[in-house]
């Protein structure tokens, strides 16, 4: 999980999260009322950590971006062999490869393992920032703050960050585990 969130420890991308929360509180705290109540207080926060989270994601996505070879990479076995890759590399376990497939598994590893953690870690928190926007822009709109809608906005963003993270980390956990893999020194290319 550690290595997936990596480039988040980045400066720019909580410089920018910083600057966003404090404009995106600025200026939604001035559209409101000059009498902010104590329910107004908690929506203008959530909105300006939502812009934050949303600017971050996207400092994150841009100043990590990498060319992304996985396609590339992938293209270049045969339509039989592509998902029998993806699938090894996703689990770890190159049991069933063939010796080109594996060749060409071990170099899709090595790609996947460079793009996954920018795209992840950048992808959520551009939808956690999205979802709580979303939720709360809609709290303005609707009357009753708890609707269906609000709900299901809620449980994507609970499902993209509780139940994608782990997967993509375990993913990315097994890809490193297929590339660092002891019978690949013994591979010829």
């Amino acid at each position: 999980m550690r290595e997936l969130l990596r480039p988040l420890r980045r400066r720019p991308v909580w410089i920018t999260f910083v600057a966003a929360f404090v404009v995106g509180a600025a200026l939604f705290g001035s559209i409101h009322p000059k009498h902010p109540s104590a329910l107004v207080i908690p929506v203008v926060v959530a909105v300006a950590i939502g812009l934050g989270l949303l600017a971050a994601g996207l400092a994150c996505i841009f100043t990590n971006m990498q060319l992304d070879l996985r396609t590339e990479v992938i293209g270049r076995a045969p339509r039989s062999s592509q998902s029998r890759i993806r699938r090894a590399v996703a689990r770890g376990d190159a049991g069933r490869l063939s010796p080109d497939e594996r060749a060409l598994a071990y170099e899709y590893a090595d790609v996947y393992i460079d793009v996954t953690p920018a795209t992840v870690s950048g992808t959520t928190l551009t939808s956690a920032g999205t979802t709580i926007l979303l939720a709360f822009s809609l709290n303005v709109r609707v009357s009753d703050p708890w609707s269906w809608f609000h709900l299901v906005a809620v449980v994507a963003g609970v499902i993209a960050v509780f139940v994608g993270v782990p997967l993509q980390a375990r993913r990315l956990r097994n890809a490193t585990r297929f590339a660092h893999d002891p019978a690949r020194r013994y591979q010829v290319h």
